[in-house]
């Protein structure tokens, strides 16, 4: 397979990025990681691989630059769902390294980002978590990752639901693993 061409001088150098399959697409989409061992963030680009050639893709619109963000295939809302992050300290925030718990859509098809804004309560800001599409349910679980805060980072167990409108903490229901995991990922 052919590489993608220059990303900021060489995007054979990223890391910690989030990779997932769009089936509507047919498409492996890559998005965000970092360079330089964490000290910089990847440009906030998506890469795309046909399994041919990778492409850069060229949405207007999209997330702030990030690394360790969750990343699935989302085909009842038209692409990848991606969940949370961090930037890595660049810029710092008042609590340490900033993560987000934001949530958006990429359409492989369209090359298109959208923003979605789910009503109730939604999970802690976190990076290093893993989400996964339950063809069963058509729900999307999360599970896990990691909070920062000046003190360090804390890993986190509990375990979300979204049904492409509103999260449900699942963990009251269902119990939490014996101990809180990151980075790691799962498929059915």
């Amino acid at each position: 397979a052919n590489r993608p061409g220059s990303l900021s001088g060489n995007a054979n150098g990223i890391g910690q990025c989030a990779m997932a399959y769009d089936l509507l697409g047919q498409r492996v989409v890559l998005f965000g990681g970092e360079l330089f061992q964490g000290i910089v963030p990847a440009p906030s680009a998506v890469l795309l691989y046909n399994g041919v050639d990778w492409s850069l893709g060229n949405a207007p619109l999209q997330p702030p630059r990030r690394a360790q963000a969750a990343l699935c295939s989302a085909p009842s809302l038209g692409g990848v769902l991606l969940f949370g992050c961090t930037n890595f300290n660049n810029p710092p925030g008042p609590n340490g390294e900033i993560v987000w718990n934001d949530l958006w859509v990429y359409s492989s098809l369209t090359d298109t980002w959208g923003q979605l804004q789910p009503s109730g309560p939604v999970p802690l800001a976190r990076a290093g978590a893993s989400l996964h599409f339950d063809s069963r349910t058509g729900r999307y679980i999360m599970h896990g990752g990691y909070m920062s805060s000046t003190s360090g980072t804390t890993p986190l167990s509990d375990t979300w639901a979204f049904d492409g409108t509103s999260w449900v903490d699942l963990s009251a229901q269902v119990g939490n693993p014996a101990a809180p995991r990151a980075y790691f990922g799962w498929a059915d």
